[in-house]
């Protein structure tokens, strides 16, 4: 069977656009005209029903280019779908709201739905829709996908969280204005799709206000899980960051310069050895090192530099349960 997921998303942005203020023609606009008592409650309903049928219609004619579907299934976020990711990460899409993850209270999509005159269950005769007031709708459909796995199935989400379920054969996915392909995703990561999850914990994600690792890019990121398999398997001393103050930096200058001088090495010498750092040190820059590259600096200077430092391993391996699709409390890592 080929079937249609349409992450409930689209829904919330197409009306937060239809209720923006001040903009002619929306729902706002009409809801507007009703309050001022220009229009009548029949005028009202007629045009967010139309406009909610105009959505609606868009979606048909991109399932139409695509292909005939035999099912097409709508997956809602659930009100307090944002609370189970919030044991891990309490600022989780805190950007959005303000309010942490652990005390969010969704807006339920539905009952704006059904103010536009349309069953959210059945918005077309046939097609059918979900809601868990406790999962978030990539949850829904992560498990739909999970257990159906002889049909074949093209999610509609503009979420790149989706782009974790095209390491599946049976599964393609769709922004609403394109297709896009397991090729496009490896090509932006420059990593097997498979690492997708290890490679965004990584970088972070800022539309869901992951920050992911500090000091590291996309570049970084790739670089490390091209020698590595997954995130669990790089050495945890990579995400134990010291912090070396301008000040630490000075008073350590001259010593690693003697070093030099002693062991006749040049400064491209010790950048090839040691890395970018050695000069940043020797210019009497703050900088971050791990604790490897902080080890080797100790062993060259004689005195304890007691220089604080920040664990980031608990913190990478919440957000990767907290990307990794269908979340599962508690899940272990695989």
């Amino acid at each position: 069977m080929n079937i249609a997921l349409i992450d409930g998303g689209y829904f919330v942005k197409r009306l937060q656009k239809h209720w923006r203020p001040n903009v002619y023609g929306n729902m706002n606009h009409w809801n507007t005209k009703f309050e001022n008592s220009e229009i009548g409650i029949d005028e009202l309903n007629e045009n967010l029903f139309r406009l909610m049928d105009n959505d609606i219609k868009y979606l048909e004619l991109i399932m139409q280019k695509i292909g005939g579907f035999d099912k097409v299934i709508i997956m809602y976020d659930g009100i307090y779908g944002r609370r189970g990711r919030g044991k891990y990460y309490k600022n989780y899409k805190r950007n959005r709201s303000g309010i942490h993850a652990l005390k969010h209270k969704g807006i339920d999509i539905t009952k704006k739905i059904e103010r536009c005159l349309f069953d959210p269950y059945e918005i077309r005769p046939n097609w059918k829709s979900y809601m868990d007031e406790t999962k978030e709708a990539d949850d829904l459909i992560a498990e739909y996908i999970q257990d159906n796995s002889v049909d074949y199935i093209t999610i509609f989400s503009t979420d790149g969280d989706m782009y974790q379920f095209l390491k599946h054969p049976h599964v393609t996915l769709h922004d609403f204005s394109k297709k896009i392909t397991k090729q496009y995703v490896e090509n932006k990561i420059g990593l097997p799709v498979e690492k997708y999850v290890c490679w965004k914990t990584i970088v972070g994600d800022p539309s869901d206000n992951l920050p992911g690792m500090k000091r590291f890019g996309p570049q970084r990121a790739k670089e490390l899980l091209s020698e590595y398999e997954s995130l669990f398997e790089i050495p945890v001393e990579i995400f134990i960051i010291y912090h070396i103050s301008d000040i630490v930096s000075k008073n350590t200058s001259q010593q690693l310069k003697d070093y030099r001088a002693e062991n006749n090495l040049s400064l491209k010498k010790v950048k090839e050895i040691y890395g970018l750092w050695w000069k940043k040190i020797e210019d009497g820059k703050k900088l971050d090192l791990n604790k490897l590259e902080y080890e080797d600096l100790c062993k060259i200077v004689p005195h304890n530099l007691n220089c604080p430092f920040e664990d980031y391993n608990e913190t990478l391996s919440n957000q990767y349960k907290i990307i990794k699709l269908p979340f599962v409390q508690g899940a272990n890592k695989t």
